[in-house]
């Protein structure tokens, strides 16, 4: 159980429907910070493997709270992309269950509420950065200018503007990187999957970034992966390491990239 509060069916409904967002939530977190615990992603029991690698990710059981950010690091190899995978509702557990709100990851996924982070994410390479972004929004259901003007923010905030004219196939990997984010933000997911965030983006951007993104993620809940302990200083709320199959709180078993 989460502590302090169990939320309203009702608000719960509201937050399904509105997001990240949505006023009366974000009313209750100013009021009462300290009982801001509301379980937005869960993992319960969750075990997965892949042919010999059968015990990959063992016995994993967390939540991850409105608003919060768990950072995430291990190894390469241990399973953490497959931990997202798990989340985004792209893969089912051999046992175990993952659940955004009350809705298993598949349907969360389908429902359009979770917003995934990852270095394969492609663009039309010919087309701009603006085209490309704006087919995200043809079918959500906020109006369309609400989107237009949330993409210009997002694009500042991110220093963004100056390419957003410009075909994908000319932009540098940290541009390219910086509208991934762009992507993930701008529909608002209620549960918000980062592999590797700030990957290519300039070492003296990535601070600001950083902060801008952890901003913007408003009541999301939020796994943030990064083999970078400073990172994760400045934007987790807690830090888990992947080792062995199992998450540990704190960095003492990560391994340098």
């Amino acid at each position: 159980m989460p502590l302090g509060i169990t939320i309203a069916q009702s608000d719960r409904h509201e937050y399904a429907t509105l997001g990240p967002t949505c006023p009366r939530l974000l009313k209750f977190r100013r009021t009462l910070p300290d009982l801001w615990e509301v379980p937005i992603l869960t993992f319960d029991d969750v075990c997965m493997g892949f042919g010999p690698q059968a015990d990959l990710l063992r016995e994993l059981a967390f939540q991850v709270g409105a608003g919060e950010t768990v950072g995430i690091q291990g190894a390469n190899g241990v399973g953490k992309s497959t931990l997202l995978r798990l989340a985004a509702g792209l893969l089912r557990p051999r046992r175990g269950q993952i659940r955004v709100l009350d809705a298993e990851a598949p349907v969360a996924r389908r429902r359009g509420w979770i917003g995934w982070c990852h270095p394969d994410t492609g663009f039309l390479r010919r087309v701009s950065l603006r085209t490309n972004l704006a087919t995200l929004t043809r079918f959500d259901r906020s109006p369309s200018a609400s989107l237009a003007d949330r993409l210009e923010t997002l694009a500042e905030g991110l220093g963004l503007t100056p390419y957003l004219e410009v075909p994908c196939e000319r932009c540098s990997s940290g541009t390219l990187q910086r509208a991934r984010l762009v992507q993930v933000l701008l529909r608002s997911p209620r549960v918000a999957l980062l592999d590797e965030p700030l990957r290519g983006i300039d070492a003296a951007s990535r601070p600001g970034v950083a902060r801008f993104v952890r901003r913007q993620l408003g009541a999301a809940a939020c796994l943030w992966v990064s083999h970078s302990q400073d990172e994760l200083d400045g934007v987790a709320d807690k830090a888990l390491t992947l080792h062995d199959g199992r998450l540990h709180a704190g960095a003492r078993h990560a391994a340098a990239a």
